[in-house]
């Protein structure tokens, strides 16, 4: 996996963690810690989907 994408899964994840105490605190159940691993793909998956830079100018 590519460095861009594992820190975009790391943010993602601790937003999801962050995300997922605030409504479990709110509505008082425990699934919204079920957010946790959707923030996380959603996090990595723009750096997925970009296409790579294969002709590198340096």
């Amino acid at each position: 996996m590519e460095t861009r994408a594992m820190h975009g899964m790391i943010l993602g994840a601790i937003v999801g963690v962050f995300v997922g105490v605030a409504l479990s605190l709110m509505c008082n159940t425990w699934w919204c810690m079920l957010l946790v691993p959707f923030t996380a793909l959603m996090g990595a998956a723009p750096q997925m989907l970009k296409p790579k830079d294969d002709d590198n100018d340096d």
